[in-house]
């Protein structure tokens, strides 16, 4: 994953875990996401802290698929829906 600002990149991860649990259901947020901050007990005390520049444009390039293995996919996706049990 690569994060890029004003043409250049300022950050990048070499791996990126897969958005199991909640990106089907919420989607990825720009700017600022009210449904699922990173830590609600700082949320709860602050509220949410939208973006206050300007955005142009936010552009997803998916990567080649992972080879992952149909049983750790599975597996993946079990814990991740436990939450909802």
């Amino acid at each position: 994953m690569e994060l890029s600002a004003d043409g250049r990149q300022v950050g990048m991860l070499d791996e990126v875990a897969m958005l199991v649990g909640m990106a089907p259901f919420t989607g990825i947020d720009v700017g600022i996401d009210r449904r699922g901050p990173v830590s609600w007990p700082v949320h709860e005390r602050h509220g949410a802290f939208p973006f206050t520049g300007i955005l142009h444009h936010v552009r997803y390039s998916p990567g080649q698929l992972a080879d992952y293995a149909p049983e750790a996919v599975l597996r993946a996706t079990e814990r991740a829906t436990r939450i909802y049990e």
